[in-house]
This record gives structure tokens, C-alpha cells and sequence, in this order.
């Protein structure tokens, strides 16, 4: 497999085999990078249906994770369906392909990152002062 993935990727790339004692987790995560980035090089035969099945999974999983939170009360349930919905955000902007994406989709996160924690702080607060996790407690 090796000499075979070195032969259509930049040697780098190719360089993103399991290493001894490496975390499977990580394995698995080198593995699907490798296999996103051949698929959605600009040369690759499938890119056009990548792309098109990226666009579904990103309308699905938006349309999922914000009908999905309308009917929750509780406020933890709902911080989860919002995360499937931002991920359909995540995935839209993989979806466009430009050469942008990379950095719009680590700015997003980064932007992310700092609001969850934020409403995990407010989460937190209320549940110490008004004793509940329900979106009734934030009134």
C-alpha cells in the first residue's frame, strides 16, 4: 500500500502510515485525512460526487439538528442538536471547495470553541444558583 499511495501523493503524505505504538484513534484519523484529501484533490475523477454528497450530508445535517432542537427543554440536549447543525456548517464549507475553506472551517471552529465554552460557563452557573438544566431555569 505504501509504495502504491506514494506514487499518486506528494511523499509527505505518504509518510502518514500507522507508526508503532501510535493511538488507534490517531491511526484512523491520519487514514481518513489521507483518503479526503485524494478524494477531493482538484485532479480527482470522483471530486464532482464528492462534492454533491457533501452538500447533502451538510443540508441533512442541518435541517436534522435544528428541527431536532426545537422541541428540547432541556438546555443540554439542545447545546447537542446545535452541534449537529453547526457541523452541517462545517460540512457546507467543505462542500464549496475552494481554496478558503480550510481557513474559513479553522476560523469557525476557533469561533466555536470559544462560544461553547462560554455557554457551558453560563450552564454551569445557572445549574449551581437555580439547581436545574432546563431552559425554564434560564428565565
Amino acid at each position: 500500500m505504501r509504495n502504491t499511495l506514494g506514487q499518486i501523493t506528494p511523499h509527505r503524505m505518504a509518510q502518514l502510515q500507522a507508526a508503532p505504538g501510535q493511538p488507534l484513534a490517531m491511526t484512523g484519523r491520519v487514514k481518513a485525512a489521507v483518503i479526503v484529501r485524494l478524494l477531493l484533490a482538484e485532479g480527482s475523477p470522483v471530486r464532482g460526487q464528492v462534492m454533491t454528497l457533501l452538500l447533502v450530508l451538510a443540508s441533512a445535517t442541518l435541517l436534522y439538528g435544528n428541527l431536532a432542537a426545537i422541541p428540547q427543554s432541556n438546555f443540554k440536549r439542545l447545546l447537542a442538536y446545535s452541534s449537529i447543525a453547526h457541523a452541517g456548517f462545517l460540512l457546507l464549507a467543505l462542500a464549496a471547495g475552494s481554496a478558503v475553506s480550510a481557513t474559513a472551517v479553522s476560523f469557525y471552529l476557533a469561533t466555536y470553541l470559544l462560544m461553547t465554552l462560554g455557554v457551558f460557563f453560563i450552564l454551569a452557573q445557572v445549574r449551581i444558583q437555580r439547581d436545574g438544566e432546563a431552559v425554564a431555569d434560564f428565565n
